[in-house]
């Protein structure tokens, strides 16, 4: 995470026990400013003494003037984030990893319990779901002291933490008290399991299903939309950007987004300010992916315009993208012109990339299909 000064992230080294440190790093040197070590621990083991299981940390949580930082190895931890002085670490009920059973010391395993999953800071507490654990904890995050804990059950994923609940999920979805852990409200999915984490966007939670992209108002704790995924990949872990949706599984990404909201947005946005590229971009970018070509090639063409005109330190950036975006849609509308055999028009696309192709291999390329 990045906050004031430092790039802060979380460290495991093995060396016998594997050791957790949060790490504060100068992003302009990537100089390590200071380390601090926040406990040992151990995973399971081979014949040979050596461990089986790599040991990773969740994401830090930045706020109230702490760093707070899961290890995974049996401790939660708040660090000063200027000097890293340990503020106070708080050890959790870790599943203990058992020894051999036979002769053959064949290596036991823990069962999984919670995916890696975010510490959440929200208010005056800390909500950790420990990877070693059965437990969800809320802690005091002045203090470290437990509020509350609350068994793992069915769940395999802390999603959110809003105003008024906590927000776990596995084969349902599960809303909890922020006072005491109890639970308040189960939704039942349909006879699937989460996939991955969500992201909390205002009263909305955005989430992957192994079958389905759903969206739950956290306010009247209700699933208000469901979209079934195009593919039998199961996606993974969302994120917002841009107004877009994304989740990424191992070969699929996939994108949700609202096309006429956005396209209303780029609207008013130039009509705030006509001499700014960027909605024209976005606005050309929308229509293509509505395959709507010569809209998207008009408003290409006024964002190079405009930008060309800028004075401003973004000014080739905003060319570059114009010009790409110009240059996309001339190659593929050359290539499905050859294809139903109008050679003349594939010709005349292949003519207006000539002021804006700038690599080589392509210009070439180009040359030779004119020529």
């Amino acid at each position: 995470v990045m906050w004031g000064k430092y790039l802060y992230a979380g460290a495991t080294e093995l060396s016998g026990l594997f050791n957790s440190y949060i790490v504060a790093i100068e992003p302009d040197t990537g100089k390590i400013a200071w380390k601090t070590a926040i406990g040992s621990s151990q995973q399971e083991l081979n014949m040979f003494g050596r461990p089986v299981r790599e040991s990773i940390g969740s994401s830090i949580a930045a706020g109230d003037g702490s760093l707070y930082y899961l290890g995974n190895l049996g401790s939660c931890s708040a660090v000063d984030p200027l000097t890293g002085r340990i503020l106070w670490i708080y050890l959790y009920n870790r599943i203990e990893i058992d020894g051999p059973r036979n002769a053959l010391f064949r290596t036991v395993y823990r069962k999984t319990c919670w995916n890696n999953s975010p510490v959440i800071l929200n208010g005056d507490y800390v909500y950790i779901a420990p990877i070693d654990s059965n437990y969800i904890y809320c802690l005091d995050a002045k203090t470290g002291k437990k509020r509350w804990e609350r068994i793992r059950g069915n769940n395999d994923f802390l999603l959110a933490v809003t105003n008024n609940s906590v927000v776990v999920g596995g084969r349902n979805l599960d809303f909890l008290s922020l006072e005491n852990g109890n639970l308040i409200r189960t939704i039942i999915l349909n006879n699937e399991e989460i996939a991955g984490m969500g992201i909390l966007s205002g009263d909305y939670l955005h989430f992957p299903g192994s079958k389905t992209f759903y969206t739950v108002d956290v306010v009247k704790k209700e699933i208000v939309s469901q979209s079934k995924w195009s593919d039998n990949e199961n996606s993974r872990h969302v994120i917002v950007a841009d107004s877009v949706i994304l989740s990424c599984s191992q070969k699929y990404m996939s994108s949700f987004f609202d096309w006429n909201k956005l396209k209303k947005d780029c609207e008013i946005n130039i009509n705030k300010n006509p001499s700014n590229p960027a909605p024209y971009l976005k606005l050309a970018e929308l229509y293509l992916k509505k395959e709507k070509n010569d809209e998207a090639e008009s408003f290409f063409k006024k964002a190079l315009e405009i930008s060309k005109k800028l004075e401003s330190n973004e000014k080739l950036n905003y060319i570059a993208q114009a010009e790409k975006g110009l240059l996309d849609i001339y190659l593929e509308q050359a290539k499905l012109k050859e294809f139903v055999g109008r050679f003349v028009e594939a010709h005349e696309y292949y003519l207006k990339t000539l002021p804006i192709v700038k690599d080589d291999d392509k210009a070439i390329f180009i040359l030779l299909k004119i020529y």
